[in-house]
């Protein structure tokens, strides 16, 4: 069973977790908060974290196969499970973010994922793989410029999910994804991707240049481009896709 450490408030579950992964804690270990004063996301981003949202940060150590999928994988198994537990249907804006994309509103996301890896000094690789849900968190307690791009559960289904059931498909999705990279499943994960992946067939531009029609992830994780009849693979920038309102 995996050891959960709880805490009202941290500064990060990441950085704590990340911590105690240093000093050799076993993968499956999490460590979760109800609230973060300083919680992060991809590219050192602030990460709001006001109560009412999960915040959790899962050791793992790097599955057989697949390595390069982890972010990947987790948000397309944690997709499934938001679909199938909710009703709530999220595509997968590369690498790290699930949006909920209706007609007629702008893209909010509801869930990230940061995976931060490191070398443990015995040739080994680790990983601690932190996401975050906003499950009943309201409108006004986002910073005023995510309230227009950010939704929880709550606002979704009209009633706030028991926290203790989001955190359990949060821990089961990244047991899940992690066996199903291990066990060479990628395939499969990546098929399903490829119905979830938001702005697929679509115009996207790259740190703010156009780039091309954004078509697959690949294998190792890049972001697949077509452009003129060739294709590239992007494996970092920021991704804009163009004509966000539907």
């Amino acid at each position: 069973m995996a050891t959960i450490l709880r805490y009202d408030t941290l500064a990060s579950t990441q950085d704590v977790a990340l911590e105690r992964a240093r000093r050799g804690e076993p993968s499956g270990t999490v460590v979760i908060a109800r609230s973060q004063t300083a919680g992060r996301g991809r590219l050192d981003r602030r990460w709001a974290s006001p109560p009412g949202g999960l915040y959790a940060s899962v050791i793992v150590d790097p599955p057989a196969n697949g390595q390069a999928l982890l972010s990947v994988a987790i948000g397309t198994v944690l997709s499934r499970r938001f679909e199938s537990d909710y009703g709530v249907p999220t595509e997968i804006k590369w690498p790290n973010d699930l949006l909920v994309v209706r007609r007629g509103w702008p893209p909010r996301k509801l869930a990230g994922i940061l995976v931060d890896g490191f070398d443990d000094g015995a040739g080994r690789r680790r990983y601690v793989v932190g996401i975050g849900v906003n499950v009943s968190t309201r409108r006004d307690d986002f910073p005023s410029e995510l309230q227009g791009r950010a939704v929880s559960i709550a606002e979704l289904v009209g009633s706030a999910p028991e926290l203790g059931r989001v955190e359990r498909s949060v821990i089961e999705s990244v047991d899940e994804a992690w066996r199903t990279l291990d066990g060479g499943g990628s395939a499969a994960l990546l098929a399903d991707l490829a119905e979830r992946l938001y702005g697929r067939g679509r115009p996207v531009r790259l740190d703010g240049r156009p780039a091309g029609v954004l078509r697959a992830i690949s294998a190792d994780g890049a972001l697949v481009l077509e452009s003129r009849g060739r294709t590239e693979e992007v494996r970092a920038g920021e991704i804009t896709v163009e004509e966000d309102g539907r």
